[in-house]
């Protein structure tokens, strides 16, 4: 049976102490050789796999750019669906969640529902894109439930304001964003603004008639002014113009002065309130200006 112990180390030499000292460093340089070509060999392999990775990628990313993984995808994309049609896979259920205000149809159309397609040739990504390009749907979620649910969830954007411009009046959310055009006689509670800008800022101006009730059931509409400011008009037909800054400033200065319920409910009447600290009242036929900015 051969020995592991080397055949020097057996040996005993005159000397001693020292030869076996000798040895030892001579089989440690020789380990530590073998070591050090050990670790160039693994650093040499890594790099390698580096290259391989690299090459991997760009190729991947090539297929990718050119096209091909979608050619791919085309061309098993009928063979499957009717392997998923055959086998029952087919869309039979719709469930919606969030629906408050817009209608069936207009999901449906956004969906590009088919009767009877597969589950799973339906481009789920595709009908969320166009749910949220109707204007009151704020998110949209849809997920395919195997073997034949297709789940819609929805969160609309909530009806705040009319706006009116350009000769048409539409229904706003309290963003500005537009949703649908008014239908006649259907959103006549919600406040009316009007002109060029009037939708950005509407939020701001409600918020701030809020605090003032009596005051916002006098108004009929306001419309916004060069961009900048409000005037408001009362249902009498009386105007109150409003500063440019410090809106809620204006609006206590407003409620402040004595009679102002007795003036709005003149329809000639014209409330100045444009320079701070000051309110002057006049009455339309004596300001042949009053109605301009």
């Amino acid at each position: 049976m051969q020995s592991l112990t080397p055949a020097s180390d057996l040996h005993i030499s005159p000397a001693g102490e020292g030869d076996h000292l000798r040895l030892d460093e001579t089989f440690s340089r020789k380990t530590g050789s073998a070591q050090n070509i050990a670790d160039t060999r693994a650093g040499k392999t890594g790099g390698s796999g580096l290259v391989v990775l690299a090459f991997l990628s760009v190729i991947g990313a090539g297929l990718f750019y050119s096209g091909y993984f979608e050619r791919l995808r085309l061309f098993w994309a009928k063979p499957l669906e009717a392997y998923f049609l055959n086998a029952g896979v087919t869309l039979k259920k719709i469930v919606i969640r969030g629906q408050e205000t817009l209608g069936d149809k207009a999901i449906l159309a956004a969906l590009g529902h088919v009767p009877g397609q597969s589950l799973f040739g339906f481009d789920a990504a595709r009908a969320q894109k166009r749910l949220t390009e109707i204007g009151q749907v704020k998110t949209a979620r849809v997920m395919r439930l195997l073997p034949s649910t297709l789940l819609v969830e929805i969160v609309e954007r909530r009806p705040f304001a009319r706006w009116m411009h350009a000769g048409r009046m539409d229904l706003i959310d309290e963003s500005g964003k537009v949703l649908r055009p008014v239908r006649n006689g259907q959103e006549d509670h919600f406040p009316l603004v009007a002109g060029e800008g009037a939708a950005r800022h509407a939020a701001h101006l409600v918020r701030a008639l809020s605090v003032h009730e009596t005051l916002a059931r006098h108004i009929g509409m306001a419309r916004r002014v060069a961009r900048y400011r409000w005037d408001l008009h009362a249902r009498s037909g009386a105007l109150v113009k409003l500063p440019r800054e410090n809106l809620a400033l204006g609006l206590a200065r407003l409620v402040e002065l004595p009679g102002w319920q007795a003036l709005l409910a003149q329809g000639n009447s014209i409330i100045d309130l444009r320079h701070p600290g000051q309110a002057f009242a006049r009455q339309a036929f004596a300001l042949s200006s009053a109605g301009r900015s």
